[in-house]
Parts: C-alpha cells; sequence; structure tokens
C-alpha cells in the first residue's frame, strides 16, 4: 500500500485534493492510504485519484466524508491524554473525524458550483412587500 501527497496537486488531482481536505498531509502521521482514498473516489464516479477534482466537485466532497468516517472509526478505539497546564485532557480524535464528516458532507450536499450568469440577461423583480414601491411617476 502506498502513500502520496504533493501540495502543488492539491485543487489538480482529486487524491491530494481528498488529503488536504482530511488534513492528511504529513508523512510521520498518515492517516490513510493511497488506495482506501481512490476505493471512495472510485465509488462517487472517479476513475481514479489523478483525475480532475472539478469534474464532480459535490462527488469530491462526499469522498472526503467517507474517508474522514474511516479515519474516525479507525481512532474511535483510541483516545489520547494529553497532559497540559490544567492537568489531563482527555482527546478524542474519532469525533473530530466524525465532525469533519459531517461538514464535508453537507459541502458535497450544497456545492452546486460556481454561476457566472450575466445579471442584465434576467428581467427585474419587484416582491410586493420586500422591495420599496417603485416610483409612480
Amino acid at each position: 500500500m502506498t502513500w502520496t501527497f504533493n501540495f502543488a496537486d492539491v485543487g489538480v488531482k482529486a487524491r491530494d485534493t481528498v488529503r488536504s481536505l482530511l488534513h492528511d498531509t504529513k508523512t510521520d502521521k498518515r492517516l490513510l492510504q493511497d488506495e482506501e482514498i481512490d476505493w471512495q473516489l472510485t465509488r462517487r464516479g472517479f476513475a481514479n485519484g489523478t483525475v480532475d477534482p472539478d469534474t464532480n466537485v459535490p462527488a469530491l466532497y462526499l469522498a472526503a466524508a467517507e474517508c474522514a468516517e474511516i479515519v474516525a472509526a479507525k481512532f474511535a478505539a483510541e483516545s489520547e491524554i494529553a497532559i497540559t497546564s490544567v492537568g489531563p485532557v482527555k482527546d478524542n480524535a474519532s469525533a473530530r473525524f466524525l465532525t469533519l464528516a459531517r461538514l464535508l458532507r453537507e459541502k458535497g450536499a450544497s456545492d452546486v458550483g460556481a454561476s457566472f450568469a450575466n445579471p442584465a440577461d434576467y428581467d427585474i423583480t419587484f416582491v410586493a412587500g420586500i422591495d420599496d414601491l417603485p416610483d409612480l411617476e
């Protein structure tokens, strides 16, 4: 199994973009292998992890959400205790990745892409009770 990441490929290749969304960018703390990310991307319609992520942005976010859930499952049995100036503090990585998965899923569900329509192409509308009354001259 392999792990690769290149900052220059974020926004260019789907796999590196998913890694960036998951913050899985440190070689000394690898969260997912390339094959795990590629599996989720393939399930969402990407041919492989090197495809341009802009071909289907909502699917990219949904694949990233599923990857975050995989990481959460890996951390579910683990809890870390950090010793701080106020004493021991329990840190639950699984809960943080589930929160990230929820946010990514919402982003995938709501992302309809940018619209560059020219407002001059549409009629001006007037909504009674909301807009000011038009001039009656």
